[in-house]
């Protein structure tokens, strides 16, 4: 690349968020790795998220204000914004690790083609306090696993500016859940991926997920309906649309056995069975999905 040319973008989109965009802007100000540009895009802030970007004084700081429409409109246009050969996703009250996209990027230098590369997670609670990690790791064709549920986390992506510019728009809007998870899919079904184990990623967990059992529905039918419409996806529609029903299966199951509704909860199972009872290897896979639901 030519000297200055901007090497990483990162978007940030941010929904009033004042208490923690200076922490996330810091977190990218610390990487070992020089040329990156920041791109916050303010999904109609009502708080002082804008003025406190602002406050920073950073030069390769840009700040788009848009009306509120949605984190999905927000990352995509920030790729549309985007000049770097590389696009990074940090949500605004998540911070990264100092050695995060040096770390990525060497594996992009070692393998090109590759489709994105995450890390693992560190999720934590408002106060700060670690509530669990999420280690992973996975190279080459990783679509089974992500079949099996959305093992990435927003925050830990960076991907090739190209491959979200032919896939617009990357973030499909009007999902109320599972928007990011169909985007990796589609990466996933083109390109090799690598999920590094390291945690190179704080993720504040602090908002529990209150949506419904009908939402989570409906944006699972809606995933499905794009799955269909993808060319590359539709080719494997046998494989793929099964998962996602399993995997919202899963979910709804894991819900209502936390909140005790066991007659939904064994509706689910039920559902999971018929979908994985074909063979030895799906007995076994229903198995360890009720453990894990139950837990």
């Amino acid at each position: 690349m030519k000297a200055g040319q901007i090497i990483v973008s990162v978007i940030i989109p941010c929904y009033n968020n004042e208490s923690t965009i200076k922490r996330a802007i810091d977190s990218i100000l610390i990487q070992k790795i020089n040329n990156i540009e920041i791109i916050i895009i303010d999904d109609g802030s009502t708080d002082k998220s804008v003025i406190i970007a602002k406050g920073m004084n950073i030069t390769n700081l840009s700040i788009i204000e848009i009306e509120h429409s949605g984190v999905s409109n927000a990352r995509n246009t920030g790729i549309m914004m985007a000049k770097g050969h590389y696009i990074a996703f940090l949500d605004s009250d998540d911070e990264w690790m100092p050695d995060k996209l040096s770390t990525q990027l060497k594996e992009f230098v070692a393998f090109p083609n590759l489709g994105f590369v995450s890390t693992s997670a560190e999720f934590r609670n408002k106060d700060g306090n670690l509530l669990k990690l999420r280690n992973y790791e996975a190279k080459g064709n990783i679509l089974p696993r992500l079949l099996e549920g959305n093992i990435i986390v927003t925050s830990s992506v960076i991907t090739r500016r190209d491959i979200l510019i032919e896939l617009l728009p990357a973030f499909r809007s009007g999902l109320s859940l599972g928007e990011d998870w169909l985007l990796w899919i589609r990466i996933a079904a083109r390109y090799p991926c690598h999920v590094i184990k390291r945690p190179l990623v704080r993720y504040y967990d602090w908002q529990r997920d209150k949506r419904s059992n009908s939402v989570i529905i409906e944006s699972g039918n809606k995933i499905i309906t794009a799955i269909m419409e993808d060319v590359v996806l539709f080719k494997h529609q046998k494989l793929i649309v099964p998962a996602i029903r399993m995997h919202y299966n899963c979910v709804l199951a894991n819900r209502n056995f936390k909140s005790r509704e066991y007659r939904l909860f064994l509706r689910e199972i039920y559902k999971i069975w018929i979908n994985s009872s074909k063979n030895i290897y799906g007995i076994y896979k229903f198995f360890r999905i009720i453990i894990s639901t139950m837990l």
